[in-house]
C-alpha cells in the first residue's frame, strides 16, 4: 500500500503512514510515554463541555479526554448535546418537571429579551457574543457527576456562571481551559481592536446603541462579582496559546489567577502524511493540480476572513489548474474562477487527514484567532499553512519554516505566499518534514496529558 516517508528531526528512520489502515488500538495504559504519567491513586477527571466534538473548543476538549484516559487516570465529559461517540460521556438530561420547565422558559426568555433589546441584529454579531446566564440554572449542579478535578472547556449557552461556580463543593478543584476571550470580557468571544475588557466593559461596539451601562457591562459586572468570590486557589486557567495568556492576564476579571500554557495535542498517528498520489486518486483530483485547502464550520464569519482568501485567489487568476478545497458545515459562496470542491463537514478524522494529505497548501485567513486545532491537523499531515500574523497561528506556523506568514488583512501578501509554495515545491516539501517535525515535538496529546496531569496534580 502507497506511503509517504516522513523523517524525523532527531532519527534517520523511514516512518510509513498507511493510507487506509486504522491506527493500531493502545494498549490499556498506553505508551512508553503516557505510562510514565501513572500516580500512585489515579485521579478521577471530570471534562465539561457544551458540545462533545462540534467546534474546535469540544474537539480539543474530547481528545484532551481520550489522551487522559491513557494516562491510567479515569476522564470523563459532560456535555450538553452529546454526539455518542464515547460511553465516558454524559450529557445533560433535562428536567421535565413543571416547576423546572417553568423556571427554565422563564430564564430563556430573560436572556433572549436582554440580547434582543441590546445586541445588534447583525447575525455576525450574534455569533460572536454569549451571555453569561443559561436557561438551565442551578440545574446542572445537581447532576455533575462525582470527580477529582473539573476542567471546564468551552461552556457558553450551557454552564450558568453565578449559579454553577458559587455552588460547586468547595473540595472540587476547577480548572478552566479558554477557547476564546469570553471568559473576561462582557460577551464577545473576540474582542478584535477593542480593549476595554481590561478595565471594564460598556460601550460594546458589538450593541445596537453605545451606552456606558449597556448589556456588556451588566454582563461583566455579573462576572467581576462571581470572581470576585472565588478563592484563587480554588480556580486557575489554561490557554492553548501564548497570544490568549496575554489576553487573559491583562484582563480586569481575570488578574488575580493563576493562567498557564499548555497547547493543544492531536493523535498524531491519525493525523499523518499519506501518499499525496494515492489519496488525489481516491479522491478525484488530478495530481497536476495545485490544491488550496480551507477549513472553517462557517466561512461566513467575518473573522475567518474568506472574503480576503477569494479576493487573495483573484490575484492568482493567471494560473492554470488551481483547486479549492473547503470543508466545513456551511457551503462558502464562491465568485472567484476557480475550481472549486465542498466537502461539508467531515466527521471522521481518518478522512480528514486524507484531505490535508491531498492538499499542497493549507490557508488560515483568519483575523483573530486562538491556536485553531486546523493548523495542527495540516501540520501533523506535513501539510504547509499559510496564514495571517495574528493570535496564536504564528506560535505553530514559523515563518519560511513550516508555512508563511502574511502581514493581518493584506491580500497581496497573501496572495503572494500562497503562489510562491504552488511555484517551488523544493521549499514546500522542506515546510512539510519540518511541520511534521514540530508537531512530534511539541504538540502531541502525550505531551498535552503529561502537562495537564503536572497542572492537576499542582506540580506546573
Amino acid at each position: 500500500m502507497a506511503a509517504l516517508q516522513v523523517f524525523s528531526k532527531c532519527s534517520h528512520t523511514t516512518v510509513y503512514a498507511p493510507l487506509f489502515r486504522q491506527p493500531a488500538p493502545c494498549p490499556p495504559t498506553g505508551s512508553k510515554v503516557l505510562k510514565q504519567l501513572l500516580t500512585n491513586r489515579a485521579m478521577n477527571i471530570l471534562i465539561v463541555s457544551t458540545e462533545e466534538k462540534c467546534g474546535g473548543g469540544a474537539r480539543a476538549a474530547f481528545r484532551l479526554h481520550k489522551a487522559l484516559q491513557r494516562t491510567g487516570h479515569t476522564s470523563s465529559m459532560f456535555v450538553e448535546r452529546r454526539g455518542y461517540h464515547d460511553d465516558a460521556v454524559c450529557a445533560f438530561s433535562l428536567p421535565m418537571n413543571l416547576s423546572a420547565r417553568i423556571k427554565r422558559l422563564f430564564r430563556q426568555t430573560q436572556i433572549r429579551y436582554s440580547l434582543s433589546r441590546h445586541l445588534s441584529k447583525n447575525p455576525e454579531v450574534i455569533d460572536n457574543f454569549s451571555d453569561d446566564r443559561s436557561r438551565y440554572g442551578c440545574s446542572i449542579l445537581r447532576q455533575i457527576p462525582e470527580c477529582d478535578i473539573i476542567n471546564l472547556h468551552w461552556v457558553s449557552g450551557f454552564i450558568d456562571h453565578s449559579s454553577f461556580f458559587l455552588n460547586i463543593p468547595k473540595r472540587r478543584k476547577i480548572v478552566w481551559t479558554l477557547h476564546d476571550m469570553n471568559p473576561f470580557t462582557g460577551g464577545c468571544h473576540y474582542a478584535g481592536k477593542c480593549l476595554k475588557y481590561m478595565d471594564r466593559c460598556g460601550n460594546c461596539p458589538l450593541m445596537a446603541a453605545y451606552r456606558e451601562k449597556d448589556l456588556s457591562r451588566k454582563i461583566w459586572k455579573r462576572k467581576k462579582s462571581m470572581y470576585d468570590r472565588i478563592d484563587p486557589g480554588r480556580m486557575q486557567f489554561v490557554t492553548p496559546s501564548r497570544w490568549l495568556a496575554e489576553k487573559a492576564r491583562h484582563s480586569a476579571l481575570l488578574k488575580k489567577f493563576t493562567v498557564s500554557i499548555i497547547p493543544n495535542g492531536l493523535d498524531t498517528r491519525i493525523f499523518a502524511p499519506r501518499d499525496r498520489k494515492s489519496v488525489r486518486r481516491v479522491l478525484g483530483i488530478s495530481f497536476s493540480e495545485k490544491v488550496l485547502l480551507f477549513v472553517s464550520h462557517n466561512p461566513g464569519e467575518h473573522r475567518k476572513g474568506f472574503d480576503l482568501l477569494l479576493k487573495a485567489i483573484d490575484l492568482l487568476a493567471d494560473r492554470d489548474n488551481l483547486l479549492l478545497i473547503s470543508v466545513g458545515s456551511f457551503p462558502p459562496r464562491i465568485q472567484a474562477q476557480i475550481r472549486h470542491i465542498h466537502l461539508h463537514r467531515i466527521e471522521s478524522e481518518l478522512l480528514l487527514s486524507l484531505v490535508y494529505s491531498a492538499s499542497d497548501v493549507f490557508v488560515i485567513p483568519s483575523l483573530q484567532d486562538n491556536l485553531p486545532n486546523t493548523v495542527l491537523e495540516s501540520m501533523a499531515c506535513g501539510t504547509p499553512v499559510v496564514g495571517f500574523d495574528t493570535g496564536g497561528i504564528p506560535e505553530m506556523v514559523r515563518h519560511e519554516e513550516s508555512g508563511l506568514l502574511a502581514p493581518v488583512s493584506d491580500v497581496k501578501a497573501l496572495s503572494a505566499s500562497i503562489g510562491r509554495l504552488f511555484d517551488t515545491p523544493p521549499e514546500r516539501n522542506a515546510m512539510s518534514l519540518r511541520c511534521r517535525q514540530i508537531i512530534e515535538q511539541e504538540y502531541t496529546e502525550e505531551i498535552q496529558a503529561k502537562r495537564y496531569i503536572q497542572l492537576f496534580e499542582g506540580n506546573l
